[in-house]
């Protein structure tokens, strides 16, 4: 149900007639104004029922509680928010769902939210939603006199009976005393007694009157307000129509132009006390849409109360047969002299929101401040609408969804964001593309989670869940390692398999291959060092090769300097070892002076050359363990640049395994070589709320630009595999690498 109000104010009402409270919020009220809670007090009692025979029997306070928005009596500029807790209920007096009350909002209700939708004394449809209304009505009253703006109405007429009509061009204080603390607002009081007669008749007669409030908006200046669609009637008139009792707004002269002629229309120009002014006012004080100065001069028309007491001719609407129908419950038999309040309140809020309109020019800004309830303002215009955006976006999937259409329109999102790039222009457009760019991403995300569509990589994920579900990872199992016995691949290999049967291959490509043949159930590779960073080719090897990550482990990695017995480290000419071991020992090794070079495959097959070179001037950089195993000197240990030095290794199976604990999820995926191809990338990611823990580039054979990414989020979580779906429809590389727990450390 629509309950908000506002372009610069965001006013909401919330509750029912019968419920147990009804509330209000107030977002982009100024800071630091004052509030007389007597003087709010006394403006909502105005309102309040239960005042004697020409109100309703209905007996409420009407005490708003705030929680927030007002500390020590002024507002702090946050969102001010109050309830009125219903006393007086009696929800058991209605039940008109099936056979509607004539004038009430019954039917329509029941047509657009169902058959079991609450209008008890009319529900969210019930004038007592004017209670809110009228808190926030007084606030800004109260806002609206700080700056010598005062807004005041009457009675102007019941039934038959007309009060004095407001001087249109001179209407001010005068009248704003005579009417200060009347019961019956009226300027003529004389009119007071005859008008609650002619109700008291009509009550009589189990009927009930309606009536005309006349409302003033004094000491306003000119050219507030906007043409057309923002202008000031308009404004006016949709918060004047949100009470529920009004059927007809007029301003200044009103219908009654229509039998003028222009020249007894047109007000005449004139200078006042310097000055510019109106002779007379039959435009109300607007003109454009904009105030001219003048009062702003507007009439509601209230209608009857549509609960009467007499018999009146209905429908079941089960059934469509004819019903009569006599509406019990407590009522007003003319709700004019309680509804001055709710017009005051009404306007009192459109011309809040109406002078938010006037924001400080940049040259002009002092105050922070205003700047930042400038800001907070458009962000509430921002979220509503992207909220309904993202809401019809949902009726876009359903229809894509029966058409077994793709979520993604390439076609039209470029479409879409050309024009946007223009609408934005030359100087916003790249903004305006990178916004709309993570928008449609967003979009598209919750499109794949109401659908329900996996792509090929997540479902490969659901399957291994299910498969591999409850069994926990082997104790015994075949494993292959690059290299030879003494390899930091072996002392990973042992981490992550307790007993495992190791096979020794040459290279990392042997050892995928040893996995993809079904030769070994697991294979162990280097991913990266803490130093050195990512290890070069494996990557590669992942994204081409049909093998998947099911566990890792940490390697604590030490570099000795180990040499045939009885070398001295002044005779080394040449240094073997894997390039990462030489890359993190540069700094020691340029000590040596100028020594060759060798890479090996591994840090254990260069112990076991130098060990079999017969050679006194080579040594290798190696671990502690191969200088036991091939008898080999140390000449000097830990030589690495760095202390704490490891390296990750993963364990990789043909077939995808997710055990217990699975949190880390890698995939290698690629972009669009567009500007913010990363971030629309990235934005498939963090829309689910997944954080991503390690993020590289890799080249791509096609020249695309490629990322590795390693994600964290339990494996069975649903949003895991709504990301996989989103990133494999963005790019045209995709592979999702496995699921697997912590690394071992």
């Amino acid at each position: 149900m629509s309950t908000s109000y506002g372009n610069n104010l965001n006013l909401y009402v919330d509750g029912g007639s019968h419920d147990p409270s009804i509330s209000m919020k107030l977002e982009g009220f100024p800071a630091d104004i004052e509030i007389d809670m007597d003087e709010l007090a006394a403006f909502l009692a105005r309102r309040a029922p239960g005042k004697g025979p020409h109100s309703t029997a209905r007996k409420e306070a009407d005490r708003p509680v705030f929680s927030s928005g007002i500390v020590n009596g002024r507002t702090t500029g946050g969102p001010i928010h109050a309830v009125i807790y219903n006393k007086d209920m009696r929800p058991s007096d209605y039940s008109y769902n099936d056979v509607p009350r004539p004038g009430h909002a019954d039917y329509t209700a029941v047509m657009k939210y169902g058959k079991d939708v609450n209008i008890s004394g009319g529900g969210h449809f019930s004038g007592r939603l004017t209670a809110p209304y009228c808190i926030a009505g007084g606030l800004c009253k109260q806002y609206l006199k700080t700056l010598g703006i005062e807004v005041l109405a009457h009675v102007y007429s019941v039934a038959d009976v007309n009060d004095t009509p407001f001087d249109p061009v001179n209407v001010g204080r005068t009248e704003a005393e005579a009417l200060k603390d009347k019961e019956i607002a009226v300027l003529d009081t004389g009119k007071a007694e005859m008008m609650l007669d002619a109700v008291a008749r009509a009550k009589a007669d189990g009927d009930s009157l309606g009536g005309i409030i006349e409302c003033a908006v004094i000491g306003i200046d000119a050219g507030h307000g906007e043409h057309m669609f923002a202008g000031v009637e308009g404004r006016i008139s949709s918060a004047l129509y949100s009470i529920p009792a009004v059927k007809g707004v007029e301003f200044g002269a009103g219908f009654a132009a229509a039998a003028m002629r222009g020249s007894e229309n047109n007000d005449p120009f004139s200078v006042k006390n310097g000055k510019i002014v109106t002779k007379t006012n039959n435009c109300g004080g607007i003109l454009g849409g904009m105030t001219n100065g003048m009062p702003v001069i507007c009439r509601a028309a209230i209608k009857p109360t549509p609960s009467i007491a007499k018999e009146q001719d209905s429908v079941s609407i089960s059934s469509l047969e004819a019903r009569k129908i006599r509406v019990g419950g407590r009522h007003d038999p003319c709700i004019v002299f309680r509804a001055v309040a709710a017009v005051e309140a009404a306007v009192a809020v459109a011309i809040t929101d109406i002078l938010l309109d006037k924001a400080p020019k940049s040259a002009e800004v002092t105050d922070l401040s205003l700047l930042r309830e400038q800001i907070d303002r458009c962000d509430r215009k921002i979220v509503e609408t992207f909220c309904e955006r993202m809401d019809i976006t949902l009726g876009v999937a359903e229809y894509k969804k029966q058409r077994g259409l793709p979520v993604l329109d390439s076609a039209r999102e470029k479409q879409l964001l050309d024009k946007i790039e223009k609408l934005a222009g030359d100087e916003l457009g790249g903004y305006a593309h990178v916004l709309y760019s993570t928008l449609l991403s967003v979009s598209r995300a919750r499109q794949h989670k109401m659908l329900g569509g996996c792509g090929s990589e997540a479902k490969k994920l659901s399957a291994a869940l299910e498969a591999t579900k409850d069994t926990p990872f082997p104790t015994e199992a075949t494993v292959c390692v690059q290299g030879v016995s003494g390899a930091f691949s072996e002392a990973a290999a042992r981490k992550m398999v307790a007993e495992p049967k190791l096979t020794f291959k040459p290279s990392f490509l042997s050892v995928v291959e040893a996995v993809e043949s079904g030769e070994c159930r697991y294979g162990v590779l280097p991913i990266e060092n803490s130093t050195a960073g990512a290890v070069t080719g494996i990557y590669s090897l992942l994204l081409k090769h049909p093998v998947y990550i099911v566990r890792s482990a940490y390697v604590g990695v030490e570099h000795n300097l180990l040499a045939p017995k009885g070398t001295d480290i002044s005779d080394i000419k040449e240094v073997y070892s894997h390039e990462q071991a030489i890359n993190q020992c540069s700094a020691f090794l340029k000590t040596l002076g100028n020594v060759k070079l060798t890479y090996c495959p591994n840090t254990a097959l260069a112990a076991r050359m130098v060990a079999e070179s017969g050679r006194g001037d080579v040594a290798a950089l190696s671990s502690l363990s191969c200088a036991e195993i091939y008898g080999l000197d140390v000449l000097k240990e830990s030589v690495q640049d760095n202390s704490g030095n490891r390296t990750r290794f993963v364990c990789i199976s043909k077939e995808p395994e997710i055990y217990e604990n699975s949190v880390i999820t890698d995939v290698i995926a690629s972009t669009k070589n567009e500007p913010g191809a990363l971030a629309s990338l990235l934005t498939r990611i963090y829309t689910f709320d997944i954080n991503i823990k390690k993020l590289e580039s890799m080249p791509l054979a096609d020249g695309a630009s490629g990322f590795y990414l390693s994600l964290e989020e339990p494996a069975d979580s649903p949003a895991l595999g709504e990301a996989l779906t989103s990133v494999e429809e963005y790019g045209t590389v995709f592979r999702w690498l496995g699921t697997y727990p912590e690394a071992l450390c």
